[in-house]
Formats: structure tokens, C-alpha cells, sequence
């Protein structure tokens, strides 16, 4: 997707609310709604999280890749 230091991960994580990050101007549009008016929690209940590449196995759940 683009070399070290591009901004992948500063755009993820400004996207998923993280704290740390702010945006000083201009919007982000989601489904016709202004993404910065949602908490991170919001964001995650839409489907905007992040998640790891490599899961951690809980035991009792089935993992299914397709």
C-alpha cells in the first residue's frame, strides 16, 4: 500500500478514533454522516476499527479463514 513513514497507520487510526490523534480541519465521510462527530465506539458498532493481523486465540472459539 505505500512505504514506511506514508501515513497507513496514521490514517487508520485517525479513522478509528483513536486517542492521540486530531484533525484540524475537513471532515471524514462515512455512509453520507461526518465520522468525526462518532466516538470510537461508535465508529467500531459502524464497522471502523482496527483489528490484528494475527488474532489471538481464545479456546473455545472457532476460527474460520476463507
Amino acid at each position: 500500500m505505500g512505504p514506511n513513514g506514508s501515513g497507513k497507520s496514521t490514517l487508520s487510526n485517525v479513522l478509528a478514533g483513536k486517542d492521540g490523534y486530531s484533525i484540524t480541519n475537513g471532515n471524514i465521510s462515512f455512509c453520507e454522516e461526518n465520522l468525526l462527530e462518532f466516538s470510537p465506539d461508535e465508529r467500531a458498532n459502524k464497522g471502523i476499527f482496527l483489528a490484528f493481523q494475527y488474532p489471538v486465540e481464545i479456546p473455545g472459539l472457532l476460527i474460520l479463514i476463507s
